[in-house]
């Protein structure tokens, strides 16, 4: 069960009553970035467009700790996020590299990122290993290996369990139910915790 702990438009308090909650408890809290589509929201006066962040109270611990004591849900939402952004500045460095005047430099650079990318996975592999989404990736086949401890990274990462505690909610976390708004290639919003990842693959009602 959650509650709401307020509705701010400054990050910096969302994140002072998202401390005060989880210090003074010891429970799970998380915040909620939405962009505003009406003038008001909750008595107050936005504009549309404006941002907004919303910050959860739950009546539980992480659920992560139960397979991966210390680690909170948060906290390995920012490692995938890290992992993530290697890929998209690497895909980047790549575009560039094809361009005839780019330089040489950009070549030894990609190849760091490579190498940092590779570490962030195996650290977060060794963090995972132990949480069953990551043993089932490990046996499912994809390509010429398994799901293995990229997609176990992403799902731990950027599926709330706390939300998403079925089979079913986590189809719609992803946007992949009959009920979700999403059509083929479209994309998931911030306020799921993806910021750009594709994820809708079959058309939806």
């Amino acid at each position: 069960m959650k509650t709401v702990l307020g509705t701010f438009k400054d990050v910096s308090e969302a994140l002072d009553a998202y401390r005060k909650y989880v210090e003074s408890t010891g429970l799970y809290a998380r915040i909620v970035r939405r962009t505003v589509l009406y003038a008001r929201v909750e008595g107050q006066a936005l504009s549309p467009g404006s941002v907004i962040y919303e910050v959860y109270g739950y009546d539980e611990e992480c659920r992560l700790n139960r397979y991966i004591p210390g680690m909170t849900h948060d906290g390995l939402r920012m490692l995938a996020s890290a992992y993530m952004n290697t890929r998209k500045l690497r895909a980047a460095l790549d575009l560039m590299s094809e361009h005839p005047s780019a330089p040489e430099v950009v070549h030894s650079i990609i190849d760091d990122i490579a190498k940092d990318k590779k570490r962030i996975l195996e650290r977060a592999e060794a963090i995972v290993e132990n949480h069953p989404v990551y043993k089932w990736c490990k046996m499912v086949s994809a390509g010429r290996g398994s799901l293995g401890a990229q997609m176990a990274l992403m799902f731990l990462g950027f599926i709330d369990p706390h939300e998403a505690d079925t089979g079913g909610k986590a189809k719609a976390f992803w946007g992949l139910t009959e009920a979700s708004k999403l059509r083929s290639g479209g994309r998931l919003w911030e306020t799921r915790g993806l910021r750009a990842w594709p994820c809708s693959r079959r058309r939806a009602s």
